[in-house]
């Protein structure tokens, strides 16, 4: 009981530290910039609601069907025998887990309801979220490559090493073995059992072509431009005209450092989010108006997404009941 206690408090810590991390990081920012929620209101209520609801609606849509899509294909690559739909539905219920929940029990749902399937099973279903989330983070990475090289930040000794940097990533993802095999070598002297888990985890990473996990990485990049997208929109949705607005190139700059910021851990990047869209988008905007943006921001790319999956979130998790997968079975 009591060596069993370190251990309980830690998990505990690690669930509670994204709830603390975005909490603070927001409070602190509405203190500093003396944006109360009157304020945020008065900023919303001002702003060009046509383009904010059009921006609502193309960030749900294309972060549900187009993440799903994504998702299928790699299942299918797998060889599972899923349909599109089914795939969607399953994201967009996991979506308000995902985003609510700590230590990835969004990704770990998704993963039972595909686990089910005798030609994919838990760990190679799971495998296709980590995969998924690899892309993810590789396109945002992209996206700030691409950011930092239009800005022209970098002298040419660091621009060369960014490059090799992002070249070794990509070799890394799309055939580096070794460090496959070396991951399959630690955990299978842990125990048999976590050996076989991680076999199947990277399975995925084995069973697709170079040019096939090429073609992911690009579709990878078209879907992440959505954050540069809503953030260049919900901009010209809070300024009126005249007001000076970031140019493309600066957008693409400075929007791509934001997205990668919200990867910090924190309730889906709200926070972070909105303490690096002030730093870097300080010129263009009172900080009371950019830190309206950044909540607007956070809702449109994280909650207003989750909150569209929660009539499917309660079904899925029925699913994974026994009564459930039996029910499934049996229609």
């Amino acid at each position: 009981m009591l060596r069993g206690l370190p251990r309980t408090v830690r998990h505990r810590r690690y669930s509670v530290l994204p709830a603390a991390i975005s909490l603070t990081l927001v409070a602190f920012l509405a203190w500093k910039t003396g944006a109360g929620l009157h304020v945020v209101a008065d900023r919303l209520w001002a702003a060009n609601w046509g383009i904010v609801g059009g921006t609502m609606v193309f960030s749900a849509a294309w972060h549900l069907g187009m993440g799903a899509h994504k998702w299928w294909r790699i299942l299918r690559a797998q060889g599972a025998p899923v349909g599109y739909w089914e795939v969607l539905r399953v994201r967009a219920g996991a979506d308000p887990i995902r985003f609510a929940a700590p230590m990835q029990v969004g990704a770990l749902v998704s993963s039972l309801y595909f686990g089910k399937m005798e030609s994919l099973g838990f760990s190679r279903a799971a495998g296709s979220v980590l995969f998924d989330k690899a892309l993810n983070l590789f396109g945002a990475i992209c996206w700030l490559y691409a950011g930092v090289m239009v800005a022209g930040w970098m002298p040419m000794t660091w621009g060369i090493g960014f490059h090799t940097c992002i070249g070794g990533a990509v070799l890394v993802l799309i055939g580096c073995r070794p460090a496959r095999r070396l991951i399959l070598l630690r955990a299978g002297k842990l125990h048999a059992k976590v050996g076989r888990l991680a076999a199947g985890i990277l399975s995925v990473f084995e069973e697709l072509s170079p040019s096939r996990k090429i073609g992911f990485l690009v579709y990878a990049i078209v879907f992440q431009v959505r954050p540069l997208v809503v953030c260049a929109l919900l901009f010209v949705a809070f300024h009126g005209e005249g007001a000076l607005l970031p140019s493309v190139r600066q957008f693409l700059a400075f929007g791509s450092v934001v997205m990668v910021m919200s990867n910090v851990p924190s309730i889906g990047g709200v926070g972070p989010r909105e303490a690096t869209l002030i730093q870097v988008f300080t010129d263009f905007g009172d900080p009371q108006t950019l830190f309206s943006i950044g909540i607007c921001l956070s809702f449109v790319l994280q909650v207003f997404p989750a909150m569209v999956g929660i009539p499917l979130m309660f079904p899925l998790l029925r699913a994974l009941t026994p009564s459930g997968a039996v029910e499934a079975d049996s229609g």
